[in-house]
C-alpha cells in the first residue's frame, strides 16, 4: 500500500506523546510505528532526494502540530504534548487531519496562510471571491508549482528556526548568533570586526561592527531574546537611540525574536540623527535561511532547459 499523507500521522504523533513525557524526534517516529503498524516495506520508501518518506511525513506532521500549539519543544530536538493537544486528541481521537487542524487552530491557520499567500497573491482575488489552492495549482506551470513548494518549505523551516531560537534560553548565544548573521550578510571589515559587548553595564548596546579597519564607521547592535507574544514599544527604541548618541554612533540595528509595535516602527523611521533598522523574529529567520546561518542544504534539485545555441546552424 502507498504511504499515507503526512496529516495521517498527526493523531498518531499526539497519541505517542499523550503520556506527557518528552521525546526525541527519533523516539516519536518509533512510537508512531507501533501505533499505525504499516507494512514493513512502507518504512523503506524514499522521496526523490533519497530521504526516508516516513521520516519526512512524520516530520511534517510534527511541524504542523507545533504551529498549531498542540505540541511544544521544552528542549532542543525534543517534543511533548500540550494541554490543548490533549484536549484535541480527546475530542477528535485518530480523526485529526490538516483541514481540521487549520479549522481549530489559529496558529496552524496562520502558518498555512503564510505558506500560500505569495503564490495566491500573484493571481489576484476579486472582492468576495477566494481562489482555492487546488484550483490555483491547476493553472500553475510546473516551475510555478515548484517555486510555490519551495516557499512552503522555507516557511516551515522559518517557523522551525524560530521555535529553536525561542526554546534556547542562552541569551549570550543569541547575541553571538546575531553577529554571525550580520557577518554573513557582508557587514564588518573582517572576521575580527564584529564584537559582542552585551552584559551588565552594556549601556543598551549588545554588539558593535567596525565597517573599516580603523573603526571610523561603526554599526551598533541591540539583540532582544523575547517570547513570541511580547512586542517592543517606542520607549525601547528611544532608549536604543539614546545609547547610540552616547556612543557617538549614527547607525544601529535592533534585532528581536518577537515583534515591534506600530509606534516603535514609527519612532525608528522618524529618528533624524541616527539610522535605525528593525528586524523582527520572522525577518530574522528569513535572513538566516537566505544567508545559511543555522541551516544547511538538505537536497539540491537541478532544473534543465534546452540549449538553443546547440541547435542553431553553425
Amino acid at each position: 500500500m502507498a504511504l499515507p499523507a503526512f496529516d495521517f500521522f498527526m493523531s498518531p504523533v499526539l497519541k505517542a506523546l499523550y503520556d506527557g513525557n518528552t521525546y526525541k524526534t527519533a523516539e516519536i517516529r518509533e512510537r508512531v510505528k507501533g501505533i499505525v503498524k504499516l507494512p514493513d516495506e512502507d518504512y523503506s520508501e524514499t522521496i526523490p532526494s533519497g530521504q526516508n518518506k516516513f521520516d519526512n511525513r512524520v516530520g511534517w506532521a510534527i511541524t504542523y502540530l507545533r504551529r498549531g500549539r498542540l505540541i511544544e519543544s521544552p528542549q532542543r530536538g525534543r517534543c511533548r504534548i500540550t494541554g490543548y493537544g490533549k484536549e484535541v486528541f480527546d475530542t477528535h481521537g485518530m480523526g485529526l487531519n490538516k483541514e481540521l487542524l487549520v479549522e481549530i487552530s489559529e496558529g496552524a491557520r496562520e502558518f498555512c496562510e503564510t505558506s500560500h499567500s505569495k503564490s495566491t497573491s500573484s493571481w489576484g482575488q476579486g472582492e468576495g471571491h477566494t481562489i482555492q489552492q487546488q484550483e490555483l495549482e491547476s493553472f500553475m506551470t510546473p516551475r510555478e508549482r515548484m517555486e510555490s513548494a519551495m516557499e512552503e518549505l522555507n516557511d516551515a523551516l522559518s517557523s522551525e528556526l524560530l521555535d529553536k531560537i525561542y526554546d534556547d534560553k542562552d541569551w549570550g548565544f543569541f547575541e553571538r548568533m546575531v553577529l554571525k548573521l550580520l557577518q554573513a550578510m557582508g557587514y564588518g571589515a573582517d572576521a575580527n570586526s564584529l564584537r559582542v559587548t552585551g552584559g551588565s553595564g552594556d549601556g543598551g548596546i549588545d554588539g558593535e561592527i567596525l565597517q573599516d579597519k580603523l573603526g571610523f564607521d561603526k554599526i551598533y547592535v541591540q539583540a532582544k531574546h523575547y517570547s513570541r507574544d511580547r512586542t517592543i514599544g517606542p520607549e525601547t527604541i528611544r532608549g536604543f537611540i539614546g545609547a547610540l548618541s552616547v556612543n557617538g554612533g549614527s547607525k544601529g540595528v535592533f534585532i528581536t525574536t518577537s515583534g515591534f509595535t506600530k509606534q516603535a516602527i514609527e519612532t525608528a523611521e522618524k529618528s533624524s540623527n541616527v539610522k535605525i533598522i528593525l528586524i523582527d523574529g520572522r525577518q530574522l529567520a528569513e535572513l538566516m535561511i537566505r544567508y545559511n546561518v543555522g541551516v544547511t542544504v538538505s537536497e539540491t534539485y537541478v532544473v534543465k532547459k534546452i540549449d538553443s545555441d546547440f541547435f542553431e546552424d553553425e
